[in-house]
């Protein structure tokens, strides 16, 4: 398809997708900042790729762009710094032989039932009173710091869960380890906005809520989602094992993409950090702490973090970071294939440094010409500053490779 004709049919869509749902079924599955609605990469991969071509997603988040691109049989690359991020991406492209997911969780609701007997948790009876003041959980000093995030009942809930997540065997752990993730913030007593987690604003009173059930809900709701997916007419001449090699998630930052060949990606389809607006690796403190991660070991490597927005190199360090990025983004894509950004700047970031002009002068001083121009979209809701809700400026910027 030429020029021509790719402009025409860009100009025909509805960017803003306004009458669209956005989350739902495997998009639903965890809650993460930031994400862009699957609509932008479904309908740039469909535009811009064939049928068993690699699409990557360089800053992949919880992996949309990665579950669009193999629906639509395409195979796919994520990566992401953030490795909440990429196991809840790998948890999405897990895939089991029909009814197979299924038995796996009513089996993991069984061990659920037993663990919650052991230590006498779900139940108001003066015998399970009797077995909590008795048992001391697995591992309550290894996750003491969550503590204060929690009701007494539902840390203790937390606790017999995050000991069955340990108990299984991958794959089904990643599953478990996904839902378990979903439910971390859910269930505190941490009611506001997720920037107060990002802030680390213990909750000042604490409220019970039933981890056990929301965990079982998670795992139905996996299982459901899955079991949809997998009917998609895309998928039908797919097995089980091809889908499961379909994508690879990879734990790695951008500004390093070492294990990807030269020349052998056929389309990116990324959306990179929005300058000084959100805290990826904060936003997902209590799934972190959890799963057994520093948070502060973890937040420097962030392109862009909200909370590095006062430091004097700010915007310096930013740009050099998408530097890097791009820079390998132009090493693995394959010549006369196409770069699509998803990428927003604020007004103030317009009038003082003129961001996105500068990333764009970035892409295309490494060897990239820009045949259609800036596509402007009204921001997606979820795409706002935390807390304060500062606007975007939003827009889709397709590249081809000279």
């Amino acid at each position: 398809m030429n020029d021509a004709a790719v402009q025409k049919l860009l100009g025909k869509i509805d960017w803003d997708f306004p009458d669209s749902h956005s989350n739902y079924g495997l998009h639903s599955l965890h809650w993460y900042p930031g994400t862009f609605i699957p609509q932008i990469p479904a309908y740039l991969i469909e535009l811009f790729s064939e049928r068993g071509d690699v699409v990557l997603d360089c800053f992949c988040g919880i992996g949309t762009t990665l579950v669009e691109a193999v629906r639509l049989g395409r195979n796919a690359i994520g990566m992401d710094v953030n490795p909440i991020a990429t196991m809840v991406a790998q948890a999405k492209l897990t895939f089991f032989e029909p009814g197979n997911l299924r038995r796996l969780s009513v089996a993991a609701e069984e061990q659920l039932d037993v663990l919650c007997l052991r230590y006498g948790l779900h139940g108001d009876s003066d015998l399970f009173r009797r077995i909590r003041r008795a048992h001391t959980l697995k591992n309550e000093g290894e996750f003491e710091v969550l503590k204060p995030w929690y009701h007494a009942e539902t840390w203790r809930e937390m606790l017999a869960i995050r000991e069955l997540v340990d108990q299984q065997c991958e794959p089904f752990r990643r599953v478990c380890e996904s839902v378990f993730s979903s439910i971390a913030k859910a269930c505190s007593s941490q009611r506001e906005h997720w920037g107060y987690v990002a802030d680390n604003m213990i909750p000042r009173s604490l409220i019970y809520y039933d981890a056990v059930n929301a965990f079982r809900f998670g795992l139905r709701t996996n299982v459901d989602a899955f079991e949809r997916f997998l009917e998609t007419p895309n998928l039908k001449d797919r097995t089980v094992s091809e889908l499961n090699t379909a994508a690879r998630v990879l734990t790695v930052n951008c500004q390093d993409m070492g294990e990807i060949e030269d020349q052998s990606v056929d389309l990116i389809v990324t959306s990179p950090p929005y300058l000084s607006v959100t805290d990826y690796m904060k936003s997902q403190r209590l799934s972190l702490w959890w799963s057994r991660y520093s948070v502060e070991a973890l937040r420097e490597i962030e392109i862009g973090a909200r909370f590095k927005r006062t430091r004097t190199k700010a915007f310096d360090d930013y740009l050099e970071g998408m530097t890097k990025s791009i820079s390998n983004m132009a090493r693995v894509l394959k010549s006369d294939h196409y770069l699509c950004l998803v990428i927003g700047e604020t007004e103030v970031q317009r009038k003082s440094h003129q961001l996105i002009d500068r990333l764009r002068n970035i892409v295309l001083e490494q060897g990239f010409c820009e045949p259609f121009g800036k596509i402007q979209r009204t921001r997606t809701r979820e795409r706002l500053k935390s807390r304060q809700g500062a606007a975007n400026d939003e827009y889709i910027l397709v590249f081809r490779k000279a």
